[in-house]
């Protein structure tokens, strides 16, 4: 298993990417981004991670994080 990362997940809100961040997030420093376009909050709610709502293809927001 993979531990003591920073990871980055896109679209972690999402069915797949809910289950990668159950996964890695009790052992890792979990980010995720997710436009919430077909994701729920509630996917992620109580997990161990940081979560910026926005679309990966704007630059501005995503300098930022």
């Amino acid at each position: 298993m993979i531990a003591g990362k920073k990871i980055l997940i896109t679209g972690g809100a999402g069915a797949i990417g809910t289950n990668v961040v159950r996964r890695l997030a009790d052992a890792n420093d979990v980010t995720v981004i997710d436009n919430l376009s077909s994701g729920r909050l509630e996917n992620i709610e109580g997990l161990k991670c940081r979560l910026f709502i926005c679309d990966i293809r704007d630059n501005d927001k995503l300098a930022n994080i």
